[in-house]
């Protein structure tokens, strides 16, 4: 057992802002770096990508529930966005 090597799991609540400072997107991942890549379509209107390192998915979770919830309420747009 001892020469099973376990790589720690590492998670993120993170929002890609805009060359204006306007949040774009928001969410968690695991990998920010493929989360990054997955998310193709924002790509080119990325100027800056903000995060934060959480200890537990459960952690994770509640801290993008906070962030979106706090997005929504300083917020005058609503956007859609399918995938």
């Amino acid at each position: 057992m001892d020469s099973l090597q376990t790589k720690e799991r590492k998670y993120y609540v993170y929002r890609f802002l805009n060359k204006d400072n306007i949040i774009i997107y928001a969410g968690r991942t695991i990998d920010l770096y493929k989360r990054f890549l997955q998310h193709n379509h924002l790509n080119n209107n990325i100027s800056k990508i903000e995060y934060i390192e959480c200890d537990s998915e459960a952690e994770m979770a509640w801290k993008e529930i906070y962030l979106l919830m706090k997005i929504l309420t300083i917020s005058k747009y609503f956007f859609i966005i399918t995938i």
